[in-house]
């Protein structure tokens, strides 16, 4: 089993792969998949079932199910969609098991939970950023790095760079429409 391991680093988008999935029913993109998200939800299994072996269980189940509902459902942002799907999954498992005793203590479980999801959507989309910069051109990557990471100016970057302010301009117009466009945004600069 391949938890935990090392990200595939197939430079393809997840809707990329979900959309080749709905066309070829190539088990392999699901693996892809897999391999990029099966650690998180792991994680997320582990808060609620708190057992190891349930937990690998429930992954692996998971995936299998995706496979099916990838083909039924529309899904725009898999990592969102793949993080309900297993947290609705975990809570329906310890209604199953009893060890939610009450409608209120399983409310209280969802809502602590809450604050989870987002944490870990923000994360998802940290990840998301991380490899859509990867497939950037070096010079836009460096330049966007050095304006929005480093909150260097224009002039500042060029200095370093020996870019010169008008390939400054360009490498971060264009990397920013470029992201934007890999994480599933217009491409339009909205500035």
């Amino acid at each position: 089993m391949r938890f935990l391991k090392s990200r595939n680093q197939n430079p393809a988008t997840d809707e990329e792969l979900i959309l080749a999935y709905r066309q070829d029913h190539d088990p392999a993109r699901i693996g892809l998949l897999f391999d990029r998200y099966s650690s998180l939800l792991f994680g997320v299994c582990m808060q609620y079932l708190r057992d190891e072996d349930e937990s690998k269980d429930a992954v692996v189940h998971l995936f299998e199910r995706f496979q099916h509902d990838l083909l039924k459902y529309e899904v725009r942002n898999f990592g969102s969609w793949a993080y309900r799907v297993c947290r609705n999954y975990c809570v329906r498992s310890l209604a199953k098991r009893k060890e939610v005793h009450d409608e209120w203590a399983l409310k209280n479980l969802v809502a602590d939970e809450i604050n989870k999801e987002e944490q870990l959507y923000t994360e998802l989309r940290i990840e998301e950023l991380e490899r859509a910069m990867g497939m950037l051109q070096v010079h836009q990557r460096r330049c966007i790095e050095m304006f929005f990471i480093q909150e260097l100016s224009y002039q500042q970057i060029s200095d370093q760079t020996g870019f010169s302010l008008k390939q400054v301009k360009s490498y971060i117009q264009n990397g920013k429409r470029n992201l934007r466009i890999r994480l599933g945004g217009t491409g339009h600069d909205e500035d």
